[in-house]
């Protein structure tokens, strides 16, 4: 067996550089290596000391005269006057010594650069010709005679400049490489610079959105909101927008449905009255975008005498308001899978947006460090009251007729506010109430759901929407009674209109099978798979059950799926 000298020394030749390539490279960059004018002198010795000493650990001796030799040839020309007066006057520098001189040298090369610099700076003074006279005596053949200038003093002005202009002349002229005429250059050549302009607007696109906004640090510091619709099915109550308002610090929302778009500002109200009692603060900034009834005058006014600042996101830029934009994409999403699980018609998008916010202001958030119930008011909440949005449940009639059931069948459809208990729909008399003495068939609903494919509920934009293409659905054509709590509304029926761009009704692909395929359903009876523990353990096959989550539980910890 190897023992662990032998392991590291077989290590050392497999992997390990070989000491002679080390010493081979710090030799190289001794002998190689040269300063740079614009280098600092005391990084440069400090270098060439450190390659010194790698050469000495590798097993190769330099002498300092030898060293201080090597650090004076690697010097640039700069500091030929420091190496001549070393090689003049024989003295005998150690490393130490060296680097102080040479330090010391250099910063008085700095200062004399600094002083050349000045003096060639003051000698740039102009100086003015004075005017000579308009006469000048000048020998002659016949005598001294008076020659005028025609000129006094101005001619060398003239001249220089004539040589001016004429060199900007001739540095202008040249050969432009865009359209190879003489004259110009490309960057200032017209039909360039015309081509670039036309580019700019045929390829212009947005600039990328990185910022981060900035989070408030208190309840109602910031809120955000947000108005959604028009629906394309109208909600049970005439309602086709909801508008959101969703604290920044908590992420604590409410939703406020709404059948025109102008009662946002009365629901706006609203929202700031009961938050503004619960909390005892009041609204600092209120964000949201550009749309018409966050800019109409009313609104704007309203907010300006309460002192709230108002936040608007620039056009055609909704990242700006990202955190209700956010908020009703979430909050679509969730509605349509409610739908689409439950069997209740399109109609009742309303409950299920107003669940949907009861569910968010419960559960955590990544965007916050707690609950937003939590942070919102301080209370944790529980969970043990959540069911399935639109399962059946048995609800206890309130005066139930001698003979008859004291149940009825209902679904499940929200959260009421303030009260305990939940809304249940009654299909039979297609109206809503409120109930606390209900017993919820979740397990029923969760072996028997079939999903639905499809599921209609969209945004219509501004060009989609035509009265005459409205869909209004609703569970009956009869006039519908909706109670909540103790209060009654009555609606008139409204007619069922198709949209006018309705055509051929198209039908699901259908794949019929071969003749050599077999179709083969075997039924299990009445066998079904318990779906609690304490069932599993009052099972027959109790012993596999308890094998199987043994299975299960020891594929979870090999996988980490869990931290314990």
């Amino acid at each position: 067996m190897l023992t662990a000298r032998e392991i590291m020394d077989s290590l050392q030749e497999m992997f390990g550089q070989a000491s002679y390539q080390i010493k081979h490279d710090a030799l190289k960059y001794i002998y190689n290596t040269r300063m740079n004018e614009r280098a600092s002198v005391r990084e440069h010795v400090l270098n060439m000391m450190v390659h010194f000493n790698v050469v000495e650990m590798n097993g190769a001796v330099i002498d300092e005269a030898s060293q201080v030799s090597f650090i004076l040839e690697s010097l640039p020309e700069s500091f030929l006057q420091f190496r001549s007066n070393y090689v003049m006057n024989k003295i005998a520098y150690t490393l130490t010594t060296l680097l102080n001189e040479l330090q010391t040298f250099e910063s008085l090369m700095k200062i004399k650069g600094q002083k050349g610099e000045a003096n060639v700076a003051t000698s740039t003074r102009k100086f003015h010709k004075g005017s000579t006279s308009g006469t000048k005596s000048m020998p002659s053949s016949s005598g001294n005679k008076k020659l005028k200038k025609k000129k006094g003093g101005q001619g060398n002005k003239a001249n220089l400049a004539a040589a001016k202009t004429t060199k900007k002349a001739k540095a202008a002229k040249g050969i432009c490489f865009h359209c190879n005429q003489e004259g110009h250059w490309k960057r200032n050549c017209p039909k360039y610079l015309a081509e670039k302009k036309k580019a700019k607007q045929g390829k212009m696109t947005k600039r990328p959105f990185t910022g981060k906004g900035h989070r408030a640090k208190e309840p109602l510091e910031l809120v955000h909101s947000d108005l959604c619709g028009p629906m394309n099915v109208k909600a049970r109550g005439g309602f086709e927008y909801f508008i959101t308002f969703t604290d920044d610090y908590s992420r604590y929302g409410y939703v406020y449905l709404m059948q025109h778009k102008p009662e946002a500002l009365e629901k706006f109200k609203e929202y700031k009255a009961k938050v503004e009692n619960a909390l005892s603060k009041t609204i600092k900034t209120f964000r949201s975008d550009r749309g018409g009834e966050y800019m109409d005058l009313k609104f704007q006014n309203y907010l300006m005498e309460c002192g709230i600042v108002s936040q608007l996101s620039a056009p055609g830029t909704p990242q700006q308001n990202g955190v209700s934009e956010r908020r009703n994409r979430t909050l679509l999403d969730m509605v349509q899978s409610m739908i689409s699980y439950a069997h209740l018609p399109n109609s009742f998008w309303g409950y299920a947006v107003q669940t949907a916010v009861y569910i968010l202001n419960c559960v955590p958030s990544k965007s916050a460090s707690e609950t937003p119930l939590k942070l919102w008011n301080g209370h944790k909440g529980s969970l043990r009251h959540f069911r399935i949005w639109g399962c059946p449940a048995h609800v206890l009639e309130n005066n139930p007729k001698k003979l008859e059931p004291c149940s009825k069948l209902c679904l499940f459809v929200g959260y009421p506010k303030g009260t305990r208990g939940g809304y249940f729909y009654d299909p039979k008399d297609n109206k809503v109430f409120v109930s606390t003495n209900a017993t919820f068939l979740e397990e029923d609903h969760i072996r028997e759901h079939k999903p639905r494919s499809k599921i209609v509920l969209n945004e219509l934009s501004k060009k989609t929407i035509e009265p005459s293409t409205r869909v209004v659905e609703e569970p009956s054509a009869l006039t519908r009674v909706v109670h909540v709590g103790s209060s009654t509304r009555t609606h008139q029926p409204q007619s069922l209109r198709k949209p006018r761009r309705s055509g051929r009704v198209t039908n699901l692909l259908i794949r019929y099978m071969s003749l050599t395929e077999t179709l083969t359903v075997i039924s299990d009876g009445d066998i079904e798979d318990p779906l609690t523990f304490m069932k599993e353990m009052e099972d027959v096959d109790k012993d596999e059950w308890i094998k199987a989550m043994n299975l299960e539980l020891e594929s979870m910890y090999f996988n980490s799926v869990w931290d314990l």
